[in-house]
């Protein structure tokens, strides 16, 4: 299973959609899954809003995922990852980062 290095996003490419963002960092089980990598390209991606590190396999983050999709504000968005006891979500404000 081959694992994408490179992001074809452009940095703040999610400043340009009118939806609250969600960046998702999937198959974190994988043996060659670079999460800190993925962390890194998301956050250029997603200027302000939540990361979670995922798992399908292992049911990871995908709770959180739910969650965060009833959400309707990046405010309520940054208290929810701020109050989940999981190292499966951190939450982004600084593009660049």
């Amino acid at each position: 299973m081959q694992r994408k290095k490179k992001t074809i996003f452009p940095p703040g490419f999610s400043t340009g959609i009118n939806k609250l963002p969600i960046g998702v960092v999937t198959k974190a089980d994988a043996e060659t899954a670079d999460i800190p990598k993925a962390i890194h390209q998301l956050k250029r991606v997603i200027s302000k809003g939540p990361i979670v590190i995922t798992s399908a396999e292992e049911n990871r983050g995908l709770d959180i995922i739910r969650d965060l999709v009833k959400c309707k504000s990046i405010k309520e968005m940054k208290e929810y990852a701020e109050s989940c006891d999981s190292e499966d979500i951190t939450f982004n404000e600084t593009l660049y980062k």
